[in-house]
């Protein structure tokens, strides 16, 4: 994904222009082929996806396979998660005000709801041998209820400190009583 196209997006949704934005607006502004374009971003609902996937993308590769086999499973976890709010951080303004949109937008809120699931569920799969196991199932749902209070926490606050303490604790709550982890 182009880096061009993600400011873009962001800087208006930052501005408060989520809304009245379109597509064709960055087809412009950016000098793009429209049709090409749009094949691959038809709307701004698949460039929340497709920018989703690009970071779970750069996250994943943050950690190599051996560090995989050499770390517990937890700790892994807990690193991508905070690796994800890391890479996300240029956008945090922009991220706070589609959270302030999606409350009017049921749609919005269930594709955001569906996006992160994907995430952790990719996440899930760098650490899981059982890739559809029922605990790695119920482990993608206790782990989405983190991300997202870590997330929301994340929003409000100015360095990552209170929203890695949500991530580490809960991370190492659901090991010591479950055997997820």
């Amino acid at each position: 994904m182009d880096r061009a196209v993600i400011d873009y997006f962001f800087k208006q949704a930052e501005l408060g222009n989520w809304e009245k934005f379109k597509i064709s607006d960055a087809v412009k502004k950016l000098n793009l082929d429209e049709i090409e374009f749009k094949k691959k971003i038809p709307n701004k609902e698949v460039f929340l996806q497709k920018y989703n996937e690009f970071v779970d993308k750069e996250v994943l590769e943050e950690i190599d396979d051996d560090d995989v086999k050499n770390s517990q499973k937890d700790e892994v976890l807990q690193e991508l998660l905070m690796i994800k709010l890391e890479k996300i951080s240029p956008y945090k303004y922009a991220i706070a005000n589609l959270f302030n949109y999606s409350i009017t937008q049921p749609k919005l809120i269930i594709l955001g709801i569906k996006n992160n699931k994907k995430s952790i569920r990719r996440f899930i799969n760098k650490i899981s041998k059982n890739k559809s196991s029922y605990k790695d199932k119920i482990l993608t749902k206790l782990v989405l209820g983190i991300w997202l209070l870590a997330l929301n926490r994340w929003l409000y606050e100015e360095d990552n400190e209170a929203s890695f303490a949500i991530i580490d604790k809960s991370i190492k709550k659901i090991k010591k009583n479950t055997s997820f982890l």
